[in-house]
This record gives C-alpha cells, structure tokens and sequence, in this order.
C-alpha cells in the first residue's frame, strides 16, 4: 500500500513540474496571442491611415527575407504611404534558432530604414534611431513608430 502511495505521489510531482515546462524565461506563454496583442494596439494607439495589414505568410519573405517555415505566428502592419516608415511587427517563430533568424531580418530591416531615411527624412531618421528589435524565445517584435514604447508595454502586458 505505501508503494502505491508513493508512486501516486511521484507521478503527481512529476504532472505538477511538466504543467510549469510551457513558460519561457520571461514568463512568456506559449498560447499568447499576437492578434489580441495587435488588436489591443489598434485600439489604443492611434495609427495612420495609410497603415496595410500583411495576411500572407509568403509576404514575409517579400519584406523581410523571412522563410514562412520559419513562421509559427505573425502580425504584421506597414506604412504604405513611402514616407512614413511606421511598421508593426511580431513574430512567433517555430523555435529559438528561427527566433534568431528572424531578430537578424527585422535588424538588418531597420538598419535598411535608418540609412534610406537620414539624409532624406531627418525626422522619419530620429524616430527609427529610438527603435528597435527585440526577441524573448521564439517571439520577435519591431515597433517602428513615435509611438513604440507604448506598444511595447502593450505586448510586455500580454507575457507577465
């Protein structure tokens, strides 16, 4: 009767530590949703009206160089007018070494950006110098706005 007991109990320990593997170091879930988070930044921050949403995987690889197997989750809106450089990007890569893919894409992205807009847009230029491209596990964003660290504490709501 112990041993049965004791092996209840041992499998119990062992359904309680495998309930908690579903987190990343950041307390990230793996089921957070990056339409909700994009449609908590829509409704919080006012956007431009020139503002596309990307619905295609297969676009990624047009703006970014992405692979969609890559691709686990994404969202992504853009500027379309050409002179604001506002963009929206988030990222659910299907593991960490895709993560880092993806991190190095939006960077060299941005670094495009920087260098199209600094001796053509000043203003476009020092608000992309205030961005940047973040990844925590499989998940990458890139705000490219004024108004970045507000959707950034949008996104930090979803995974605390």
């Amino acid at each position: 009767m112990k041993r049965i007991i004791a092996l209840i109990i041992s499998v119990f320990a062992v359904l309680s530590m495998a309930a908690c593997g579903e987190t990343t170091n950041n307390n990230q879930t793996a089921d957070a949703s990056l339409e909700a988070i994009m449609n908590d930044i829509k409704g919080q921050i006012s956007l431009s009206g020139d503002m596309m949403e990307i619905s295609s995987v297969d676009k990624l690889l047009d703006y970014y160089g992405i692979d969609p197997i890559d691709v686990a989750e994404f969202q992504v809106m853009m500027n379309s007018s050409g002179v604001e450089q506002d963009e929206i990007a988030m990222i659910k890569a299907v593991d960490e070494e895709a993560a880092d893919l993806i991190a190095e894409k939006f960077n060299t992205r941005l670094e495009s950006k920087k260098q199209q807009m600094k001796n053509y847009l000043p203003d476009q230029y020092a608000m992309l110098e205030k961005c940047s491209v973040e990844q925590d596990g499989v998940y990458v964003y890139m705000f490219l706005s004024a108004d970045a660290q507000a959707m950034t504490d949008i996104y930090n709501s979803y995974f605390s």
